[in-house]
C-alpha cells in the first residue's frame, strides 16, 4: 500500500465500481444507509477523504481522528462506528507498509461502495 499523503494511502489491486466523487455524502444522504449513526459518521470521514484526493484510500487512524474533531464528532463513536463497519465487512483494516508502528488504516471494500450506489440508485461504471 503506497502512501498517497500523510494518513491516506492508495488502494491497490482493488476494482471500485465507481470513484469516491460519485457518492452523495451530504448528511441526509447517508441516513439509515448502515444502521447506526456512529457507522454512517466513520462512513462520511473516509468517504470525504477519498474525495479530497479523487480516489479510494485507506484512511489511518490519526487522520479519521483529526478529521472527527474537525466536525465535533466524538472519538469514542467514531471508534464504534469504524469496528461495525468492520463487522458488516463494509471495511478492512489494513496496516500499512512493512512497520508494525505504523498506525493501523481503514480501507473501504467494493461491498462498501456498491451498498451506497445501491441506495443512491447509481449505475455502476463499465
Amino acid at each position: 500500500m503506497r502512501q498517497l499523503e500523510k494518513g491516506l494511502y492508495l488502494l491497490e489491486g482493488e476494482e471500485m465500481p465507481c470513484g469516491p466523487g460519485t457518492i452523495d455524502v451530504r448528511r441526509k444522504a447517508l441516513l439509515s444507509t448502515f444502521g447506526k449513526a456512529e457507522r454512517e459518521w466513520a462512513a462520511v470521514l473516509i468517504i470525504g477523504c477519498s474525495q479530497e484526493v479523487g480516489t479510494w484510500v485507506a484512511v489511518d487512524w490519526p487522520t479519521l481522528g483529526r478529521k472527527a474533531m474537525e466536525k465535533e464528532y466524538s472519538i469514542g463513536k467514531l471508534f464504534v462506528g469504524i469496528r461495525g463497519l468492520i463487522k458488516m465487512g463494509f471495511v478492512r483494516r489494513v496496516r500499512p507498509g512493512n512497520n508494525i508502528r505504523n498506525h493501523p488504516a481503514f480501507s473501504p471494500v467494493p461491498k462498501f461502495v456498491l451498498h451506497l450506489m445501491k441506495l443512491q440508485g447509481i449505475t455502476p461504471k463499465n
